[in-house]
């Protein structure tokens, strides 16, 4: 099954996304080769769709967030529902903080820096930068309960201590060890591309598999090897490979027993 092409999104477009706490709206902003459509989350919810969005897309962002919003719209997730010119202090493309997360802990020790170039380690984050966007690329699911919990990057540590806790009740603390692997996640609108995908990451030497997603395809990377500069570098590659292939980068989760 492939994806019907609805409307081609364009750069000040003004998404709709539904919640259960009213309609969100996010602009379409900037696009990055390998991580596509960056989205500015604009304050508020409402129950009726605006006439006019320039009031609105002239507001501080919540927070932004690269997002798949082309295969989002196609497959009738989302909608374009206006269009506002960006905002002058939008116009430049964002600096972003990365890390990978510590098995033990959920969160990141060492983070590093990103301007749609180069990255360059910074060790712990100062109050400004505890504000700059997470490089991610999160699944709608994921951004739905970030806008409906009130989600920022700057809450980030507080939802992993919290959701931590909530596992944690009832239950002894996991023993040293117990993450004992991680899966990627890539999308494609089709299977020849995901196809394409997998023979390129079984050349690197990854095990990976395809699922039939009723609405695209997704692959599934397998990496047992969890030492933290491991898992940068095969994001890292794995981030290209979908590019390369037409597809993108959906995340990763660690496997815990």
């Amino acid at each position: 099954m492939v994806f019907k092409m609805r409307k081609k999104i364009k750069f000040g477009d003004i998404l709709e996304i539904p919640t259960k706490l009213g309609l969100s709206y996010s602009q379409f902003y900037q696009y990055h080769a390998n991580f596509g459509a960056l989205l500015r989350v604009l304050p508020g919810f409402f129950v009726n769709r605006p006439n006019d969005y320039s009031d609105l897309a002239k507001s501080k962002e919540v927070f932004s967030t690269f997002f798949c919003v082309q295969a989002a719209v196609n497959i009738g997730i989302i909608q374009v529902a206006g269009h506002a010119e960006v905002p002058p202090h939008a116009k430049q493309f964002p600096l972003f903080r990365r890390g990978f997360p510590n098995p033990a802990t959920g969160k990141v020790d060492v983070w590093r820096l990103w301007d749609g170039n180069k990255t360059w380690q910074i060790g712990s984050l100062t109050d400004e930068q505890l504000d700059f966007p997470i490089l991610e690329i999160p699944s709608f699911p994921v951004l739905v309960d970030w806008l409906e919990s009130g989600w920022t990057p700057r809450r980030e540590d507080e939802f992993i201590d919290a959701a931590r806790k909530k596992i944690a009740i009832g239950t002894a603390p996991a023993p040293a060890g117990a993450v004992e692997e991680m899966r990627h996640y890539l999308i494609f609108q089709n299977r020849k591309n995901a196809e394409q995908a997998v023979r390129k990451v079984i050349d690197l030497g990854f095990k990976a598999g395809i699922t039939d997603l009723g609405e695209g395809w997704g692959v599934n990377v397998l990496q047992p090897d969890l030492a933290p500069e491991k898992i940068e570098a095969v994001t890292e590659q794995l981030e290209k490979v979908a590019a390369m292939t037409g597809g993108i980068y959906d995340g990763n989760q660690f496997k815990v027993e």
